[in-house]
């Protein structure tokens, strides 16, 4: 019985500690006109897209989750099939991507996440 009840425990704080990791969308909301570029690039590294917008400012792109195959059927010889469709079919695994648009100063004007 205690070691169910230590196997619960730690069931349950693993799923806490998961749910407070995962970054939160608002989160970049709030960090408008305080956060610059620079202060991402010590966070999240260098993006992995960056593009110029009218007015000298820029968006820089960053995956954040990139879709997984599966281990089977791969390889030069298989033929796509649904479980290895490439990740750009519609009703396979999509990009998770952090969208960050930066102002002519380099201060963050907004902030989304979205998929591709």
């Amino acid at each position: 019985m205690q070691n169910l009840k230590s196997t619960a425990a730690i069931a349950l704080a693993a799923f806490l500690i998961g749910c407070a990791a995962k970054p939160q969308q608002t989160i970049w909301a709030d960090r408008v006109g305080k956060t610059t570029y620079k202060d991402v690039l010590g966070e999240l590294g260098p993006p992995d897209r960056t593009w110029p917008i009218s007015g000298g400012g820029f968006v820089a792109e960053w995956v954040t989750r990139r879709p997984t195959r599966s281990a089977f059927g791969t390889g030069p010889a298989a033929q796509p099939s649904p479980v290895t469709a490439p990740a750009t079919d519609r009703f396979g695994p999509r990009e998770r991507v952090l969208r960050l648009s930066f102002d002519q100063d380099g201060k963050l004007i907004e902030g989304r996440e979205t998929t591709r």
